[in-house]
């Protein structure tokens, strides 16, 4: 007579290649959620950094140039910034919330640095959208050198670039935090 709870060696036989499979091969939960997301993400970092660079040299470009009429006009350089943030930077916010949610990492530290990853990318984000006003713009804090009081370093694409940096500096963040 057999129980429910009974199993027969077909069934055993039946798990065996997969349990085989998963001893030989241990891959961390983390790989297997995040794989996509983070190549995404590595991809959409690579491109925000670019993008930085554009805005540190093309900022500082703009303002050598003192006979240009058009010095310190820096319509081109706002609109490669707002293409970037709806091809790169928008993308990239998503990637991370996406990858935030799916990591199945035990509650604890790395968790909660994990979750609040998206939050942080979207105060810079926020902050970016704000240094890209006109009203800002024209009032030259936007892309101006500008030197952070609290670190010392100095950005010669101004505001815009240092909030392009955060949003490096975060999706690096998100990087390691998902690699383990």
């Amino acid at each position: 007579t057999r129980r429910a709870t009974d199993v027969s060696r077909r069934r055993v036989l039946e798990c065996a290649p997969f349990v085989a499979v998963s001893a030989a091969v241990p891959l961390p939960a983390i790989a297997i959620a995040a794989a996509v997301p983070l190549d995404e993400i590595k991809k959409l970092s690579v491109k925000a950094r670019s993008l930085r660079t554009y805005v540190r040299q093309a900022a500082a470009s703009r303002r050598r140039v003192v006979e240009d009429p058009a010095s310190g006009n820096y319509a081109d350089i706002v609109n490669t910034v707002m293409r970037g943030r709806k091809e790169v930077l928008l993308p990239l916010q998503a990637a991370i919330t996406a990858a935030a949610a799916a990591t199945p990492l035990p509650e604890g530290e790395l968790k909660a640095q994990l979750d609040m990853q998206p939050q942080e990318l979207k105060g810079h984000l926020s902050e970016l959208d704000y240094y890209l006003q006109p009203k800002q713009v024209k009032k030259g804090i936007s892309f101006e050198e500008y030197t952070s009081k609290t670190t010392g370093d100095t950005y010669p694409g101004g505001k815009v670039e240092r909030e392009l940096e955060e949003v490096c500096d975060t999706a690096s963040d998100v990087v390691l935090l998902l690699q383990g």
